[in-house]
């Protein structure tokens, strides 16, 4: 691959190639054939605090040491498709030789922005989600970045250095926090900054989303006949993790079995395929996430002490969104540049966010305002709009009457699960094969909550009685 282009093109200045560098890409370069810097497009020299003046005539690797402009100039061998990481997003880089006829006269860079999430997206409209292409790009990129986590609150910017300090390590992360607080933002940045080129596999699994008697074939794989409907051999998320990360989401429901098979292949570094004999090497870094309190559980015996002392080797606690309200504003700016939306937040309104106590969090404020913005597109958005979406539909107090002095903050997500599991044990008279097929969810999660909450069919009936 090269580019046709007379030399009087490659040295005019201020035509269709200047326009073409300076608007068409996120940053380029052009070179003559010895490697030296011709011209570095506008937003390039931003980027670099350059100008024409102290670049130009220069060796492009003394500008930029991580370009390869200069050897694809050298040697006329293209370099194309390499992936990397600037300003916190994902870019493409291609550079390509620039041909005379037979003379090779120079080179050309250009970057291009790469959005993971976009492309996958795009593959699946078209049908191309069992292509390699789509598990490639699922598996080596995280589609996030520190960037993707907004705030300036000190405790955020204290947890964002917590995160790019366990990003230089190799050690296990366990990262705590409430549902909807960027637990899984923080640890796809950790991997990404931890491997920038995107060349090493990203694996996700959420541990409640796995049935218990299925967890060890996803983490481990499994042989031929290792187990009833096993047809096939299949690798597992340790296997394919390889030399990347691995997260384990929600990984204080992991029932104790599970935990001390994962402890043993943190201790040893290998396993095995279920139904196998050959011993693997673990050589991914393991990331694991909850919204459990693990040292209670730990007193409780519903977490090892010794498989949560190895994953807290770094430990970073992100915090609810009600301890960084002065980010609110930010970050609801941020939704709507996100999202496209044109709607605007009165002061009043924006105030009520600030004050609300978002039990959901960040994704419970990302959700509020993507709502917003289709039910209001094109408004300003008052107090009244706000409290109807955030309470119910109780309309505004009217002119002159007084406003409450504070509106009651709903319950933790927590406390309305354990609070709907112990009506719906009351309303069965404990039976709990009929509690968890009330409550949607199967008999075993039932167990693993009733447990988690310290709720048994004696104490539903007891709390009941009081009522």
């Amino acid at each position: 691959m090269h580019i046709n282009m007379t030399r009087a093109e490659l040295y005019t200045r201020g035509g269709i190639l200047d326009e073409l560098m300076d608007k068409g890409f996120a940053a380029s370069g052009l070179v003559d054939a010895a490697g030296r810097l011709i011209r570095y497009s506008a937003p390039t020299l931003r980027d670099l605090g350059l100008t024409d003046e102290t670049s130009v005539g220069h060796m492009v690797t003394e500008l930029d040491p991580s370009t390869h402009l200069a050897r694809v100039a050298q040697t006329g061998v293209s370099e194309t498709g390499r992936l990397t990481l600037m300003h916190g997003k994902y870019h493409i880089i291609n550079e390509i030789p620039i041909y005379d006829g037979e003379e090779r006269i120079g080179a050309m860079g250009m970057l291009t922005s790469y959005d993971s999430k976009k492309l996958k997206h795009a593959l699946s409209a078209l049908g191309g989600e069992d292509t390699g292409l789509y598990n490639s790009l699922s598996r080596s990129s995280s589609a996030y970045t520190f960037n993707d986590y907004v705030g300036e609150h000190p405790s955020v910017r204290e947890v964002l250095d917590q995160c790019r300090l366990a990003a230089a390590s190799a050690y296990p992360v366990l990262i705590t926090g409430e549902t909807g607080t960027g637990k899984e933002i923080l640890a796809g940045a950790i991997h990404a900054a931890a491997h920038p080129a995107a060349s090493a596999p990203y694996v996700k699994l959420n541990c409640t989303a796995i049935p218990d008697n299925l967890l060890e074939s996803e983490l481990f794989g499994h042989e031929k006949g290792a187990f009833t409907g096993a047809v096939t051999s299949k690798k597992g998320k340790f296997e394919l993790a390889g030399g990347g990360t691995i997260l384990l989401d929600e990984i204080g429901e992991m029932d104790l079995r599970m935990q001390s098979k994962l402890l043993r292949v943190l201790e040893e570094r290998e396993f095995e395929r279920l139904g196998g004999t050959r011993m693997l090497s673990m050589n991914a870094r393991v990331i694991a996430s909850t919204n459990a309190n693990l040292p209670r559980q730990c007193v409780r015996k519903e977490f090892r002490s010794d498989l949560y002392y190895r994953l807290s080797t770094i430990e970073i606690a992100v915090p609810p969104l009600r301890e960084r309200r002065s980010d609110i504003p930010r970050l609801v700016a941020h939704f709507i540049d996100q999202e496209g939306m044109s709607i605007r937040f009165s002061p009043d309104a924006m105030e009520r966010m600030v004050q609300y106590a978002w039990p959901g969090n960040v994704r419970q404020l990302r959700n509020i305002v993507t709502r917003l913005g289709l039910i209001a597109p094109g408004q300003i958005i008052d107090g009244a709009r706000v409290k109807q979406v955030l309470h119910g539909t109780e309309p505004p107090p009217d002119e002159g009457e007084a406003r409450p002095a504070a509106e009651p903050e709903p319950a933790s997500i927590q406390e309305a699960e354990r609070e709907a599991i112990l009506s719906a044990l009351r309303a069965c008279g404990s039976n709990q094969t009929e509690a968890a097929r009330r409550l949607g969810i199967g008999r075993t999660t039932l167990y693993r909550k009733m447990h988690k909450y310290g709720i048994t069919a004696k104490r539903a009936l007891d709390e009941g009685s009081f009522s």
